[in-house]
């Protein structure tokens, strides 16, 4: 004899099989990621909500130019503690791989980077760095720990933010491993204000003042 199914059942056999795949989505394919800091001024601000592609990386290592989520290497960074010891913690530092940054690759295995007179130089030329907030300038009193003109060994990359100097990153702590990249800042999201980060007065019949998207590049 033939039975036809409750709909109920459908119903909530369709919300568990809808639950189980945005749910895989979530851990494998795409996570958002809020941005903590300025370091990434003027491309991210302070707030926005970026979507990782996590698994864009399975069968290929970041590109230059790629806005990487990696988990910060602390204790298990190319540099010793000695060397940072008078720009974090020891507790920021031993916590290293449990918190998430998120920067720019510049350089990958086997490139050559270089920074004179305020300039990053990528393989004996200078950077196309279009994107950067302002032009860098050197600090007296927080110098790079890594000895330029630097080559990027095998299984890493170098990460910069393109706020250059508001931005903790590789010229302090050394490159990133690439068994530590979470993945790759795919599309973005902000809400209620410009990109110089100047709050859009909320208006119900203008939406665009209340979500906004673009593709990260």
């Amino acid at each position: 004899m033939y039975f036809q199914k409750h709909w109920l059942r459908e119903w909530i056999e369709g919300l568990l099989v809808a639950g189980t795949v945005a749910l895989m989505a979530h851990t494998f394919i795409a996570k958002p990621f809020a941005i903590p800091s300025e370091s990434m001024r003027n491309t991210l601000q302070i707030g926005d909500m970026v979507f990782v592609n996590r698994f864009v990386y399975w069968n290929k290592t970041p590109q230059r130019g790629d806005i990487i989520v990696f988990k910060f290497p602390g204790k298990y960074s190319l540099v010793p503690w000695e060397k940072v010891q008078y720009t974090t913690t020891p507790e920021a530092w031993d916590r290293g791989p449990h918190i998430d940054y998120i920067k720019r690759c510049i350089a990958v295995a086997g490139d050559t980077i270089d920074i004179r007179d305020d300039v990053v130089y990528l393989n004996g030329k200078p950077l196309k760095d279009s994107y950067i907030a302002e032009p860098m300038q050197y600090n007296p009193f927080m110098p790079p720990n890594i000895a330029f003109p630097y080559q990027v060994p095998q299984g890493y990359v170098f990460a910069m933010g393109d706020n250059r100097n508001n931005s903790w990153d590789s010229r302090y702590w050394g490159p990133v491993n690439i068994k530590f990249i979470k993945g790759k800042a795919f599309f973005m999201h902000w809400y209620s204000r410009d990109r110089e980060g100047n709050k859009i007065p909320l208006e119900i019949w203008k939406p665009w003042t209340l979500f906004r998207m673009k593709i990260l590049r």
